[in-house]
Order: C-alpha cells, then sequence, then structure tokens
C-alpha cells in the first residue's frame, strides 16, 4: 500500500469572524468582527477583476478563490489574503481533488 499524500500548505492569511455589533436604527446587525486568526491554505486563485459601467462610479470587482482544509469559515465572515482584505462569498464549499478533501471559497473585494 502506498503512502498517504500530503498537500503543501503553500500561504498562511487570517480569518476575521462576522459577529453581530448590534443592531442599527432600523434593527438590522450592524457589522463587527472578531480578531483574526491565522489559517493555512493550500492554494490562492487570484481570479479576475472587472469594471462595471456604471453612470458616475468607477468601481471595479476583484474576485480571487483560495483552497485550504476543512475550516470553521462562514458566508459573512472576511479572509485577508497577502495584505488584501476580501469578503467570503456565499457559504464555503465541500472540495474534492483526488485523494483531498477541504473547502473551496469565492472571495470579493469591490473599490470604488
Amino acid at each position: 500500500m502506498g503512502a498517504i499524500p500530503v498537500r503543501t500548505v503553500t500561504e498562511t492569511v487570517d480569518h476575521y469572524v462576522f459577529t453581530s455589533g448590534g443592531d442599527d436604527a432600523h434593527g438590522n446587525p450592524t457589522e463587527s468582527f472578531a480578531a483574526a486568526v491565522s489559517v493555512d491554505i493550500w492554494r490562492f486563485n487570484p481570479g479576475g477583476t472587472s469594471e462595471p459601467n456604471l453612470p458616475g462610479q468607477a468601481r471595479v470587482i476583484t474576485q480571487p478563490t483560495i483552497y485550504l482544509p476543512p475550516a470553521d469559515i462562514g458566508p459573512h465572515d472576511e479572509i485577508e489574503v497577502r495584505g488584501i482584505r476580501y469578503e467570503v462569498v456565499g457559504t464555503p464549499a465541500d472540495w474534492i481533488n483526488g485523494d483531498f478533501a477541504g473547502l473551496v471559497i469565492e472571495l470579493r473585494r469591490v473599490e470604488g
């Protein structure tokens, strides 16, 4: 029987867990995040950017993806990769690639 392959950690990112900071004047939860926790990842795919044509705006949307071992990361959390902070888009998905299983997390940053 062969050795079990090991997935190599390529870098560490910071994970900010969303916490409700109370309600605003309209009864909606205000955004607040716990202190960052380091998380090892297998791969960072920088993805692409888009510039929607919106009148009076110069918006740039960046949408990278990270692949990592199973972790407790939620859809409202934020991840900082290489000094840039992104929001987690949707619910992290199970990722299976051969003998490896983990998560794939879509990220997004909107500027402008």
